[in-house]
């Protein structure tokens, strides 16, 4: 399908391109998204099974209103309260510009993800931009892919938990790359995450915050906040006031109260200098990957 926004009236944000309450058995594929609130599983029940979202083009989230004002949250695929469910979300390229989108976080996991022994998967889709709406403004809260939860609702079985995201590449995210801020059992490998502090036209940026963070955020039991990992990471992050490692960067943030904090070794450091030439080489890397698998993005 080839799914278009249409600009809202004033008061009401743009629609959601997919909204799914309780499913039982899901798969959405092979569809283009351009300019809409972006996808919503909302919660499971016990006839729940499987959510699959693949090979898809999904183009500027955005969760303003009619009049430009700021809606609720939006991300491009947002995952509430979808536990013990089986599938994966992978091979989508999701997109978005500065100036035309407003999406938070592109993929929130929110009280969601699998089993023992069957974590849900999250691999090789290519995400590319998160940035405030307007790109002026002094605030931002946002990320390639964040797994969040409520601490009303945070006992071992209703947090988040079971999740393993890989072999993703997370391009020019504004605030964050990739964040665990809720959740046991999470585990971040083999993604690559590159910002350089600049928007796509080389405006510099204090909205770039850093790579990535195990961060108790959401304020669950620390006794459940565990078995939490991200390692074997290639990551480039320019934050201009920091040194984490080089000058100029903050590959992770160390959160000094999180016993399961980020630690240097943990992952692989790019080398100075992080452009935008760095930024635009994982595109046919990209493009390389979907042909190698035989991979078809979008409604093509």
């Amino acid at each position: 399908n080839s799914l278009d926004g249409i600009r809202p009236p004033k008061a009401e944000q743009w629609g959601r391109a997919l909204n799914n309450y309780q499913p039982n058995f899901l798969i959405f594929e092979s569809n283009y998204i351009e300019h809409s609130g972006g996808l919503l599983i909302d919660h499971t029940d016990s006839n729940s099974k499987s959510v699959v979202i693949r090979y898809n083009l999904i183009r500027n989230t955005d969760k303003s209103k009619g009049d430009s004002s700021a809606g609720e949250h939006r991300a491009a695929i947002q995952f509430n309260s979808v536990s013990k469910i089986a599938g994966e979300i992978s091979w989508n390229q999701i997109e978005n510009m500065p100036d035309s989108s407003h999406v938070e976080d592109n993929i929130n996991i929110f009280n969601s993800g699998g089993k023992p022994g069957a974590p849900y998967k999250i691999h090789n889709n290519y995400i590319k931009g998160a940035y405030p709406f307007p790109s002026t403004a002094d605030a931002y809260v946002g990320s390639g892919v964040t797994i969040d939860g409520d601490p009303a609702s945070s006992t071992l079985e209703t947090m988040s938990q079971f999740i393993n995201a890989y072999q993703n590449q997370v391009i020019s995210t504004c605030n964050a790359s990739m964040n665990i801020a809720a959740g046991h059992d999470i585990h971040f490998y083999d993604n690559t995450m590159i910002s350089s502090g600049m928007y796509p036209d080389g405006t510099r940026s204090e909205r770039f915050w850093g790579a990535c963070c195990i961060w108790n955020a959401s304020k669950v039991p620390k006794e459940n906040f565990i078995n939490n990992t991200i390692k074997g990471n290639t990551i480039g992050y320019v934050r201009e006031d920091k040194n984490v490692p080089f000058p100029g960067r903050q590959d992770w943030v160390v959160i000094a109260e999180s016993p399961i904090s980020v630690k240097a070794g943990d992952n692989i450091s790019l080398p100075n200098p992080i452009t935008l030439q760095t930024e635009e080489a994982e595109w046919p890397k990209w493009l390389a990957k979907i042909a190698r698998n035989k991979v078809v993005i979008g409604n093509k």
